[in-house]
């Protein structure tokens, strides 16, 4: 299957709103590029952060990529384009090192999951999977597999 990608401004105005609205502005200090996979990343990932390695840095000048599988984002509503988008700008992360801020992941910690619990409740990743796993046919073991 062959992917496509493709930079939208609509998912660069959204994720700038979600950080001056959540106040992460540490990440106004980072270069991320925003991207629709096409049709998806897989089936079990919806969307992703990665930290550039230094083929990427080099080719794309950025510090993280954040992948959105196009076929789930036409398949969910705006509110929860917002927490999905959330979730990933929580994975960008600057640490100090002997050798000044470096671009690091984080991973799924208390703390995520803490921040997306507190503004859009607890239920919302499983309703999300239940999009996900309706979009795909997936059931039981298969469903169990989505991650983001």
């Amino acid at each position: 299957m062959l992917k496509t990608f493709e930079e939208d401004e609509s998912l660069v105005k959204l994720a700038n709103k979600i950080i001056t609205e959540q106040k992460l502005d540490y990440l106004n200090s980072v270069v991320i590029k925003y991207v629709f996979v096409s049709p998806f990343i897989s089936k079990t990932v919806p969307a992703r952060c990665i930290k550039a390695n230094s083929e990427l840095k080099f080719f794309g000048q950025f510090d993280f990529l954040i992948e959105i599988s196009r076929d789930i984002w036409d398949s969910i509503d705006d509110p929860t384009r917002e927490i999905l988008m959330h979730h990933e700008l929580l994975h960008p992360l600057i640490k100090t090192t002997k050798k000044g801020m470096v671009p690091a992941l984080a991973g799924h910690d208390l703390q995520d999951f803490y921040t997306i619990i507190k503004k859009h409740g607890p239920d919302w990743f499983r309703e999300f999977k239940d999009v996900v796993a309706a979009t795909y046919e997936m059931q039981g073991a298969e469903k169990d597999k989505i991650t983001v």
